[in-house]
């Protein structure tokens, strides 16, 4: 039982350091992206790092292949793009 729990409690570090992560990373590549003139290099931009983040996060926080694609689409995925089209639109509408 206390096996158990502690696996159950590790899963949810790994969810709460993912989800933050990507947060953090939506809110930095939202302003970078804004920074780069044309919005579909934007976009691109902003792919790109989704990508390589979540190659990274999953070597810095040990996550194991196990995890299913519903798994970083609902920690990672969906938040950082999310984040990201949040504050990039704030910046775009206040550049106006």
């Amino acid at each position: 039982m206390a096996d158990e729990t502690k696996t159950k409690i590790k899963y949810l570090n790994n969810e709460i350091k993912t989800t933050l992560s990507f947060s953090f990373l939506g809110i930095i590549v939202g302003y970078l992206s804004f920074l780069i003139s044309n919005r579909i290099y934007g976009l691109v931009f902003a792919i790109v790092v989704l990508y390589a983040a979540m190659i990274i996060f999953k070597k810095l926080f040990n996550i194991k292949e196990r995890l299913k694609s519903k798994w970083w689409l609902s920690n990672a995925v969906i938040v950082y793009i999310f984040i990201w089209l949040i504050v990039w639109s704030i910046f775009i509408t206040l550049n106006m």
